[in-house]
Formats: C-alpha cells, sequence, structure tokens
C-alpha cells in the first residue's frame, strides 16, 4: 500500500479498531514486525508446552526408576566437571545447573533443563541443516514420546522467525525511516501522537521501498498487555 490516500482511507474504516489512545504504544511498518512477533510467541509457546511435557516425563520416569535416572545425573555433572577443568572454563556460579543438587525435586529440575536444554539444541542444528530429517524425528519422539508431532516443524519456525528479524534489521532500520518514527512519536504525550505519526509516515512512505506494497499497524496496551 504506497499509497498515502489509500493508507489514509484504511486508518478511517473498521479494520483498524481498536482505535488509538494516548495510553497505548503505536507502530506502522512492514508486515516483518508481524510476522516476527507472531512467530517468536509462537515459539514460546511451544517451548512452554515441550518443558511441561518434560516435566511429566520426567515425574513418571523418576517414579519408576528413581535410583537409576539420579545416578545418571551424577554422572553427567561429573563429566561436565571434568570436562570444565580440562578445557579451563571457569565455574558460573549463578548458574542453577553450576554445581551437583541434591534431593529429588532439585534433581528433578536439573534433569529437566538439561533435557529441554539438548532438544532446543538439536532443533538449532537441524535449522542450520546440519541433521537429516528422519534422526530429527527420532530424537524429537526420544524426548516427548507420542506427543512430538507438534514439535516437528519448529526448525521451520526457526528460520521464519530468523529471516523476519533479519529483514527488520536490514530493511526497517538500515535502509528506511520506520523504526526511527516509532521511537521518535513513542516520546509524545498526546492524544494526537498517532495522527502526528501517521502523517510523518505517509510522507516517507514512498522511500520505504521495503514495504512490497503493505503496511502493518500494531498497537500494545500496557493495561490489558495485549499486542
Amino acid at each position: 500500500m504506497n499509497d498515502p490516500k489509500k493508507l489514509d482511507e484504511k486508518v478511517e474504516s473498521e479494520e483498524f479498531i481498536p482505535y488509538f489512545t494516548k495510553d497505548y504504544s503505536v507502530v506502522y511498518g512492514s508486515p516483518h514486525y508481524f510476522v516476527f512477533i507472531r512467530c517468536f510467541y509462537t515459539m514460546y509457546e511451544r517451548i512452554r508446552l515441550v518443558k511441561k511435557i518434560i516435566i511429566d516425563k520426567v515425574d513418571e520416569e523418576f517414579e519408576e526408576n528413581k535410583q537409576q535416572i539420579t545416578h545418571h545425573y551424577k554422572n553427567y555433572m561429573k563429566a561436565k566437571n571434568r570436562i570444565r577443568e580440562n578445557r579451563g572454563i571457569p565455574l558460573q556460579t549463578d548458574s542453577p545447573d553450576s554445581e551437583m543438587q541434591e534431593g529429588d525435586e532439585a534433581i528433578k529440575n536439573a534433569v529437566v533443563r538439561h533435557r529441554l536444554a539438548i532438544l532446543v539444541g538439536i532443533t538449532v542444528t537441524r535449522s542450520r541443516s546440519k541433521l537429516d530429517w528422519s534422526t530429527f524425528e527420532d530424537l524429537i519422539r526420544v524426548f516427548l514420546g507420542n506427543k512430538a508431532f507438534f514439535f516437528f516443524t519448529f526448525d521451520k519456525l526457526i528460520q521464519t522467525t530468523n529471516k523476519a528479524f533479519q529483514s527488520i534489521l536490514s530493511d526497517e532500520v538500515q535502509k528506511s525511516q520506520s523504526f526511527d518514527m516509532f521511537k521518535k512519536y513513542s516520546l509524545v504525550d498526546t492524544d494526537l501522537r498517532e495522527s502526528m505519526y501517521l502523517n510523518d509516515y505517509k510522507i516517507n512512505l514512498q522511500a520505504m521501498s521495503s514495504m512490497n506494497g503493505y503496511t502493518c499497524r500494531m498497537l500494545y496496551s500496557p493495561k490489558s498487555k495485549i499486542l
């Protein structure tokens, strides 16, 4: 939508409800903003669900074979500390995994964090095309069992999120002025903030060649915490 007149018409239409009030934050830019935020929160939601599945699985395994889980955990920590010493890596005292944990709950929490870290690492490796699909799927099933299906596309989600972020970085910050305009008008404390922002945006709309014919408008309410 590179025509300022058409953009004006859209702002006046119902498609732009809810309307801006001065307690909101508002941003105009390319759809890359929306894609990045939507994908980022989708990643967050899926990781939360993965953690819940891992917690349930660890609880079940701990109840069935507490001794084996504890034994494997202690061996892992000994090997980890040995590797750290051999490589001269300083101990991170602020990390919950820097020292061997004692007590059932502490050990279970440590195992959950360890498994989640491995799972994320596997997914990042897959997103970089350094792991074949069948191996990736088998490893996901090891950690998530028959609930693994929703995580099979997480590597693609990482790639899409990263692509959108790179587009924001190159198009919106380096080439265009939309990010600078957002920072400028976020400091304006008046009900006319969006009108001023939109007028400035329309003036520079033609120069923002990265829009590809589309404009994204997002509102954030601090009160409801809804974007």
